[in-house]
């Protein structure tokens, strides 16, 4: 037997290097929050830059850190006890200091606690230990609610013949019979430590079930009445709320159920309208959240007229949950604002309050959109029989064929469109809001599964269901040319066809090409074929006075603008071509700009207008107006410009009527018809001068520092008003362009090129309308829009008053260029012009006319000069007689030719002549050139002879003289070799022997009957060798 040694490792553990473990960081958050409550001022603005401070808070739209429109609905403490602290009204939501940071920064976990550290200036450490301080109070045990309100209810009693009771009568409330309300004589005010008497209100859930209380406490006034107890909190709840409401009646399952936020609200209203059940939910957030019983098929709500507009926010959010779960809600609100309904019955009495909820039963502008049908608008399944289609019809011809028929026969209610040559369909947004979109795959076979039943054979030979095969859903949308009605744009108002007949009825109408869906319930009174004087200015009076005489607009052109982006809306289908940019500025955050395009959005479309921000480049315009107009919007808003509008896209999508893009995913091209309404708002904007003439200005300066703080308006809440006269506003603008019509469509005396049948249509409006200022403030706008031709003007008349019309290189001009204020647009910003960019932004701008204060001159392009392009400036036709604007490229330099004396075939001398008028650059070329005039070709010996002024008959201008300092070769970049060799400044040595008389600037002219005088060879050029024609001449 054989034994086989077996190896033995032996591992020595000491040799062993233990695995390092990172040690978990420590560190003390009381000591982290404590600070950060204490510079709470210092980080919380940081990391919400976009918030505004009211008092001790940092206001926010929401804690994602937008900015507030208004007050903002989320709040962060920034001094006291709760400093960090956070708050989101909307939402119900809030936290502390560490929280807020987890907001901002997305962080969670050991990096958000290293990040509050961090800002908090706490250094890693674990927290001290310290013993428990001793207290002689224990520490309280976890509270029962549900115990603490059986407690409460067991010593309650009937509110009849209470202070409760007569606290009620005091606020003009007779209480019902049936409310669940209570009284208590001596309830416990934990803040305070005090006792007093109580009204309790029962919060019960949708089964009954009490799940909550709500308590008023009360005091006795020296008079013997009764109010509100004396403490910062009268009203205090107990309890979960979430869902539940104080039912003040029974509801029996028939009528409608009233909804309203406080007890007082509802009880006055029980009170104007005996029999209205109504439920009180004791807040906004208990509004929106409030949980009814599936027999409450009518609900209204009873909204709370905030100045803030909190209220019909909440009723508004609630109506469409409601509606969503099948029921038919409508909200009535308080006449005036601030108002509840509690208000408006002890100042005016319950026949206000009464009619006011009657004024809401036929307002059915909030009734359901259509919302969770699965199906597009428009769609209406006609009959009950389902056509059968073989899902395995061997023939792809025929079973396309049958397709097709099955989807034109259910169109003959148009549901299904041609847009852009695509199949398209409308579905609603979020919102109710109609939005065109493609018919993918997808899409279609979701219909062709709905219009009929596709069924295919099995092994057995039987018939069984199928699904729509794709063979023939790509075929459908593979097909040229299909039969179905063009959509150009989706109304959700009464407009004008291009005929200009009024479309009222919902649907698609053929001639206009536009699918008219309302909002639901919205109903318009008639519209006078031929509207009175009477009614047009009553039309007017309630656009311009009512509804714009709020706004703070500059000049009356601002406001003829503002009713002319109104009306454009309702007459954009009889306006052939393209629309300009409606221009919304301001000064200052705060003016109102976003405020008008809001409420005229809400005018034209029954909502707000949906948003489309700026682009980063010109690739990313091009994307987002593609994207946007695939939508086919009715009004295009690019809200809040910061960065300068210079896009070629956006230009482009301006003055063409089609807008052709490759789409996203596809190697194919769109061509989108453009019918929407463009509208911009920004700061002061900058915009280029490519944009600056596509642009309509409506000018907003309210002529105070924080304009938000304004008061006194005549509607305080312009966009409640808004909501519950838009029928009237539109009926006024119907009434204005139906005048125009009757009148026969008299064209507008004023308009802008490129926009000729917009401002032919709009200015008839207008005038006949007797709304002036259209069009008034075009210069004043291009004066302030067109910063980029502004820059050029300073540059040309810099460039004008120095060399007048002398012909000049781009390197000449460079150091002027530098020198402009403002700077010339060519070029990196923060970086010096060079002479190669300078003459690229001088190619882009060759030809323009440029109105200076001598006149007007134009920039020409004179020759090319040895690779090199010399420009010239020339006077318009009223600059004076010597010139005329070129009509062609022989022309360019016929002006005159400068440096070249008149008499070139005998000897003569330079003078100080005129530029030639009579003979054409190639006439001259023709002739042998003198040494006078070619031999110092540098532009700064030439201007003093080259230069001319505007003269008329009573005067003449002196002529412009040379610069008083020597000008040095270097600064002269892009001049010849030529002009290099022989020294570019007049004072330069070799010109100084060559020819010392040039300096002169008045040399005596010589006899015309002298010889001709050779020029001796100067010894600065002896070895130099010299351009053949220079040589003939020094010969």
């Amino acid at each position: 037997m054989t034994h086989e040694a077996t190896k033995i490792t032996v591992i020595d553990f000491n040799d062993v290097e233990p695995a390092r473990l990172q040690r978990p960081a420590h560190y003390d958050i009381d000591l982290i929050v404590r600070r950060l409550r204490e510079t709470a001022e210092i980080w919380v603005p940081r990391l919400f830059p976009n918030g505004r401070r009211h008092g001790d808070e940092w206001r926010l739209a929401n804690i994602r850190g937008d900015a507030p429109r208004k007050n903002g609905s989320c709040v962060i403490s920034l001094k006291g006890p709760h400093a960090g602290d956070w708050h989101e009204f909307d939402g119900e939501q809030g936290g502390g200091p560490i929280s807020a940071i987890q907001q901002a920064t997305d962080l969670d976990g050991a990096a958000l606690i290293r990040a509050a550290a961090e800002i908090a200036g706490v250094v890693q450490g674990a927290p001290q230990r310290r013993a428990p301080a001793a207290s002689a109070v224990p520490p309280p045990s976890k509270r029962d609610a549900a115990s603490e309100i059986a407690h409460i209810l067991s010593g309650a009693a009937p509110i009849a013949g209470t202070a409760a009771d007569r606290y009620l009568a005091g606020r003009g409330v007779v209480l019902p019979t049936g409310a669940d309300l209570q009284f208590h004589s001596d309830l416990t005010h934990w803040e305070t430590k005090s006792g007093f008497p109580a009204m309790l209100g029962l919060v019960r859930d949708s089964a009954g079930d009490v799940i909550g209380l709500h308590r008023t406490y009360l005091g006795e006034n020296p008079d013997g009445s009764i109010a509100k107890a004396p403490v910062a909190k009268p009203r205090m709840m107990l309890g979960k709320m979430a869902g539940g409401a104080v039912r003040l009646a029974a509801f029996n399952g028939h009528g409608a159920l009233g909804l309203c936020e406080g007890i007082e609200t509802g009880l006055a209203v029980m009170t104007a309208c005996p029999g209205f059940a109504v439920w009180a939910t004791l807040s906004t957030s208990g509004l929106e959240q409030v949980q009814l019983p599936p027999d409450a098929k009518r609900v209204m709500i009873l909204a709370d007229h905030d100045a803030s507009g909190a209220g019909l926010r909440a009723a508004e959010t609630a109506a469409r949950r409601l509606r969503s779960e099948g029921r038919e809600v409508v909200i009535a609100l308080p006449p005036q604002p601030g108002q509840d309904f509690n208000d408006l019955l002890r100042a005016a009495g319950p026949d206000a309050v009464a009619a006011a909820i009657t004024a809401a039963l036929p307002k059915t502008e909030d009734a359901a959109p259509e919302i969770g049908q699965h199906r597009p608008m428009n769609f209406l399944r006609e009959g009950k029989d389902t056509t059968v289609l073989r899902a395995d019809e061997g023939d792809l011809a025929r079973a396309v064929e049958k397709t097709w028929s099955l989807l034109l026969a259910s169109n003959r209610t148009p549901w299904l469109f041609r847009y852009a040559g695509i199949p398209t369909w409308v579905v609603p947004d979020d919102e109710g809001r109609p939005v065109a979109a493609t018919l993918n795959e997808d899409r279609l076979r979701h219909m062709l599964a709905r219009l009929a039943k596709w069924v295919r054979e099995n092994a057995k030979g039987e018939l069984v269901p199928a699904p729509p095969p794709v063979s023939v859903v790509k075929s459908i949308l593979a097909t040229p040319d299909p039969g179905l009605p063009v959509l150009m744009g989706i109304v959700n108002t009464p407009v004008f066809g291009r005929n200009g007949q009024l479309l009222t009825s919902p649907g698609y109408h053929p001639d206009a090409r536009l699918l008219y869906q309302p909002t639901p319930g919205f109903t318009l009174a008639d519209i006078p074929e031929r509207p009175c004087p009477d009614q047009i200015a009553a039309a007017r009076a309630l656009i311009c006075e009512d509804f714009l005489g709020d706004f703070p607009f500059v000049s009356a052109a601002e406001m003829a603008h503002c009713v002319a982006l109104l009306l454009l809306g309702f007459v954009r289908a009889m306006i052939d071509g393209s629309t300009p940019l409606h221009l919304i500025e301001k000064p200052t955050p705060g003016t109102g700009a976003t405020l008008m395009v809001d409420s005229i959005a809400t005018i034209l479309t029954g909502t707000g207008a949906s948003v489309m921000t700026e682009g980063r480049d010109d690739e990313e315009w091009r994307k987002r107006v593609t994207a946007k107009l695939r939508q086919v919007p009715s009004i295009l808003l690019i809200d809040n410009l910061r960065n300068k509008l210079d896009s070629a896209a956006v230009a482009a999508a301006l003055t063409a009527p089609y807008w052709e893009d490759r789409i996203l995913g596809a190697s194919e091209m769109a061509r989108l018809p453009i019918r929407c309404v463009w509208i911009a708002t920004g700061n002061n904007p900058e915009f280029s001068n490519e944009m600056a003439r596509r642009l309509v200005r409506i000018r907003l300066d309210a002529h105070v520092e924080r304009p938000w703080q304004r008061a006194e308006f005549r509607h305080p809440d312009l966009m409640t008003w808004v909501r519950a006269n838009r029928a009237r506003l539109v009926a006024a603008c119907l009434t204005l362009c139906q005048a125009w019509i009757a009148a026969g469509r008299p064209r507008g005396h004023k308009t802008i090129g490129s926009y000729e049948n917009w401002g032919g249509v709009i200015g008839g409006i207008l005038e006949t309308a007797g709304i002036p200022g259209f069009l008034g403030n075009l210069e004043e706008m291009m004066a302030a829009s067109d910063a980029e031709g502004a820059a050029w003007s300073a540059f040309i008349s810099a460039w004008w008053d120095r060399f007048g019309t002398a012909e000049v290189a781009a390197g000449d001009l460079v150091d002027i260029a530098n020198a402009c204020d403002p700077r010339v647009p060519v070029g990196r910003a923060g970086k010096p012009i060079d002479a190669a960019e300078l003459g690229r932004g001088m190619s882009r701008m060759r030809d323009r006319i440029f109105d200076l204060e001598s006149g007007k001159v134009q920039m020409k392009l004179s020759r090319m000069l040895r690779r090199s392009q010399r420009w010239i400036l020339i006077l318009g036709p009223e600059g004076g007689h010597r010139h005329n604007f070129a009509t062609d490229d022989t022309s360019h330099s016929s002006h005159h030719n400068p440096g070249v004396c008149e008499v070139c075939e005998e000897g003569c001398e330079v003078q100080n002549v005129a530029p030639h008028t009579s003979k054409s650059l190639s006439e001259i070329d023709k002739k042998a050139s003198c040494e006078e005039c070619e031999v110092n070709p540098n532009t700064h010996t030439r201007v003093h002879a080259r230069m001319h002024v505007k003269e008329g008959p009573e005067n003449t201008s002196h002529s412009s003289h040379s610069s008083p300092e020597p000008i040095k070769s270097e600064g002269y970049r892009c001049e010849d070799a030529g002009e290099a060799v022989l020294g570019t400044s007049p004072t330069s040595p070799a010109r100084r022997k060559l020819a010392p008389w040039v300096l002169d600037p008045e040399p005596p002219p010589p006899p015309k009957d002298a010889p001709r005088k050779k020029l001796p060879r100067s010894p600065v050029l002896k070895d130099i060798e010299l351009p053949s024609w220079l040589a003939e001449i020094m010969e």
